[in-house]
């Protein structure tokens, strides 16, 4: 079973229902079409839609005490609300808007889509997770049905809720996709106070549940539980951007997914750069492709001008030392265990001469470049990776909360990694998830942060 990515020739004007108008903000941009204002009947079944949400989360709230909303400015109602019914939000002082850096201040929030047919694959990650963030770090979990929320409060209600930490779940209604941050990139004011969160355009062929994930916060932005939507006619899913204080970085796939919104890698810059507020780099390697659809999984920008790069032939060389039987109670058949056949792991020349270029181009840029171990699957269904992290610095710390694998030589050279360039390490098992694509940063959406101070 694969996480699926999107495909260049999608068609990149197919949008789910009430997404017709797009945030003034971005209007300007080359390539876009005019859209007509939505019909009434679109008007009204985007009404309806959000006063049934609304319904279904005040059932909820009979009987339980849900998280405390911030506070919430009038210019963050969605961009998609028909303006006939309500007027148009003022647009944003230039600058004070931006996406939530990785590299950013404490988490103070975090996004998780929870199912009843996904938990078991999520077990050991949800005990990592709510046992090693701080109890600061509040919760809003979106659920498919009442029976989710049902399992999800008799599993982890407990340790979700440890020191009192707040923990909102919503009945959404709908499925939903493992995937958070894909469909919803976090932007916030500089102060700290929460700003429209970016939504992009479907990708033609996308699945049901990823469609639902693009109309969550467009449905529950009248409950007041969600800042409003930034809306663009371009497709950019969430693991395919990673930010520190100087750039945003995204693979040159963007553009293959958006031929027919802008003619080249200047203008998706400058796109980027208008809606997320920094200066953003296009990543590719010399045959401009990238080694895999997500830049989260193959790189880690961190402060100081400093950028961790996946090593494919260091993790096959660690793997090959660390082989031993399966753990206890698995096979070598097993799903959730890594191949022990080391010919399903041996880097392909192309991928490994790709993280080469990715890394010579960021060193040209002026990044010191340090190298994490990988591994990839020959058919690309899965990467073991140590990049795909969520980090924090908080009291004074740098924190990284590092995905392993029970690869005890991998995961113990990616420790040491991090803790030499001064991170305290707290691991959390992915061993039971990697092989849907994906580890923590790509389940745990990081929606909320503290302003930096240092």
């Amino acid at each position: 079973m694969q996480r699926p990515h999107p495909k260049p020739g999608s068609d990149p004007d197919a949008l789910p229902p009430g997404t017709a108008g797009e945030s003034p903000v971005v209007a300007p941009l080359s390539r876009q079409p005019n859209r007509s204002l939505p019909t009434l009947t679109t008007a009204l079944l985007l009404f309806l839609t959000a006063l049934g949400s609304l319904g279904a989360y005040k059932k909820w709230q009979s009987r339980h005490q849900p998280a405390t909303p911030f506070p919430l400015p009038r210019e963050t109602l969605v961009a998609t609300t028909p303006p006939f019914l309500v007027p148009p939000p003022p647009a944003p002082i230039p600058g004070t808007e931006r996406v939530l850096a990785d590299t950013g201040g404490a988490i103070a929030e975090i996004t998780l889509h929870y199912s009843l047919e996904d938990e078991g694959m999520l077990g050991s990650f949800y005990e990592d997770l709510f046992a090693k963030l701080p109890p600061e770090v509040n919760f809003k979990v979106f659920c498919p049905s009442e029976e989710a929320i049902e399992d999800f409060e008799r599993r982890w209600a407990a340790l979700a809720e440890k020191a009192d930490r707040e923990v909102a779940l919503f009945n959404v209604g709908r499925t939903l996709s493992l995937w958070p941050r894909d469909r919803r990139i976090a932007r916030q004011m500089l102060d700290g106070s929460p700003a429209r969160s970016f939504v992009p355009s479907p990708v033609a062929g996308y699945e049901e549940d990823k469609r639902n994930d693009l109309l969550i916060t467009s449905i529950l932005w009248p409950t007041g539980h969600l800042p409003g939507a930034l809306l663009v006619s371009f497709q950019l899913e969430g693991g395919n951007l990673v930010v520190n204080d100087d750039h945003l970085f995204t693979g040159i796939n963007v553009l293959d997914e958006n031929t027919e919104k802008f003619g080249n890698e200047t203008e998706l810059a400058q796109a980027l750069e208008q809606v997320f507020g920094m200066p953003a780099f296009i990543l590719k390697d010399r045959n401009h492709s990238v080694p895999w659809d997500h830049a989260d999984m193959y790189v880690t920008p961190l402060r100081d001008r400093m950028m961790l790069v996946a090593d494919l032939e260091a993790g096959l060389r660690l793997y090959k030392q660390g082989q031993t039987k399966p753990p206890p109670g698995q096979t070598s058949s097993s799903s959730t265990t890594l191949p022990w056949d080391e010919t399903q792991v041996q880097p392909e020349p192309d991928a490994v001469a790709s993280l080469e270029d990715i890394a010579a181009q960021l060193a040209a840029l002026g990044y010191e470049i340090r190298r994490l171990p990988a591994l990839m699957q020959d058919l690309k269904e899965w990467m073991l990776t140590y990049n795909n992290v969520l980090m924090e610095h908080r009291d004074g710390r740098d924190i990284v909360y590092l995905p392993v694998y029970h690869q005890p030589t991998l995961d113990q050279a990616a420790i040491n990694a991090y803790r030499e360039l001064g991170f305290e390490v707290r691991t959390v098992n992915v061993s039971q998830i990697y092989h849907m694509g994906g580890a923590i940063r790509c389940l745990a959406n990081v929606t909320r942060r503290q302003p930096r101070s240092w």
